[in-house]
């Protein structure tokens, strides 16, 4: 089965990061994918290969993330997630927005 792990933004360690950081351990094979992400700042992902978005690319942008709100939607719509079989976001709002196949 292949899993795919989606959350806002990783670039701090709060209450929600650490809830991601116990399904990343719960399931060690699945792909991670965020908009943001602050390898110094956040949970520690080991080795895992993390997916971001184009937002990653602009400078300053894990420091100041709050201030690209606007963008985080399509971002995440860009996203295509359609291969997976079981999609899991642990998040309250824009990661939800990424496609998926009918029933993932």
């Amino acid at each position: 089965m292949k899993v795919a792990l989606v959350h806002d933004y990783l670039t701090q360690k709060g209450g929600a990061e650490r809830v991601f950081e116990l399904l990343c351990k719960r399931f060690p094979s699945a792909d991670v994918f965020t908009s943001l992400y602050d390898a110094q700042n956040t949970i520690d992902l080991g080795e895992r290969l993390v997916h971001t978005t184009g937002l990653q690319n602009i400078p300053g942008s894990t420091k100041y993330f709050r201030l690209l709100a606007p963008f985080y939607y399509p971002a995440f719509r860009a996203l295509d997630l359609e291969n997976y079989d079981l999609i899991i976001s642990s998040c309250s709002s824009f990661a939800k927005a990424v496609k998926k196949k009918l029933g993932a």
